[in-house]
């Protein structure tokens, strides 16, 4: 079914969409018209929905982000120093004060902060943190 077109016109707007590149200054032909296209109309909504969820899951991007530094970390150390210190989390930029959830470690005794698949326990003595891998069963 096509949809009949209003042969109405009425005063010209502005487009709704600031990077519009289309038709910036527009003449509506129905009143509740905002977009000049439909494809600006998409472009528009797209670009809001970036930035939604740019500013929404930013907290989910640095934990994984965090937890692939922490693998990637825990090869290299299982090779030499077992213990790593907060310049080098810093320098990889790895807040330590992120986690998805903290568990007491039995052994030590400590606060193992989990970020997915690996975590952080502080060892009070030397100011150093171990990295921990989650037995996945």
């Amino acid at each position: 079914m096509k949809r009949n077109k209003s042969n109405r016109t009425y005063p010209p707007k502005d487009c709704k969409n600031p990077a519009c590149d289309i038709e910036p200054v527009f003449v509506p032909t129905w009143f509740t018209q905002v977009f000049c296209q439909p494809q600006c109309r998409w472009n528009y909504h797209n670009d809001q929905r970036r930035i939604k969820a740019s500013t929404t899951h930013i907290a989910e991007k640095l934990l994984r982000g965090a937890d692939k530094k922490l693998g990637e970390m825990l090869v290299k150390v299982k090779r030499g120093n077992l213990a790593v210190t907060d310049a080098l989390l810093a320098y990889e930029g790895i807040d330590t004060s992120l986690s998805t959830f903290q568990e007491k470690n039995i052994q030590t005794g400590g606060q193992i902060r989990w970020f997915h698949c690996y975590g952080l326990e502080l060892i009070p003595a030397t100011g150093r943190y171990t990295i921990h891998q989650r037995n996945v069963k």
